[in-house]
């Protein structure tokens, strides 16, 4: 017989709104992981972001086995990822409105004016969505990694 507990992790703040706050919540998952078993050699920020974007932690000894959700953590990452390595929805320019409640419309607050774009993205949006112009202003400068070796 296998025993199992789920325990979920919560996070220590909604969203990331500082390069730093990637590290805080890198380490206190480390920190939380360690309480249910993870061991020393697995111990380095590179491990816990591998982790953290899994989704979860599992760990089995002697019939128990604990799995730590991660959806919070995780979450948070992929926060951060859209604000520094996405395309158009990374910049700060990159604007959003509902003109009625079911229409949403898209657009560059570059050099684009919202209300002469009709329905959905704008062409501008259309072409650099993925990749993001040469005007692109991240929300964040550095990626996860950048940070992760600048410490």
């Amino acid at each position: 017989m296998v025993l199992e507990s789920e325990i979920k992790y919560k996070a220590p703040f909604k969203e990331i709104k500082k390069e730093k706050d990637v590290i805080k919540l890198l380490n206190d998952v480390g920190k939380d992981l360690h309480m249910v078993g993870l061991r020393a050699s697995e111990a380095s920020l590179k491990e816990f972001l591998r982790i953290i974007e899994k989704g979860k932690y599992e760990k089995s000894s002697e019939g128990i086995k604990q799995v730590v959700d991660l959806s919070d953590a995780k979450f948070l990452v992929n926060q951060y990822r859209r604000g520094s390595e996405g395309g158009c929805q990374s910049c700060k320019k990159y604007g959003h409105y509902m003109p009625f409640q079911d229409e949403h419309v898209f657009y560059c607050g570059l050099d684009e004016n919202p209300e002469k774009v009709d329905f959905g993205k704008s062409q501008k949006i259309k072409k650099f969505y993925e990749t993001g112009c040469e005007d692109k202003k991240p929300v964040f400068t550095k990626t996860i990694e950048e940070i992760i070796s600048s410490e």
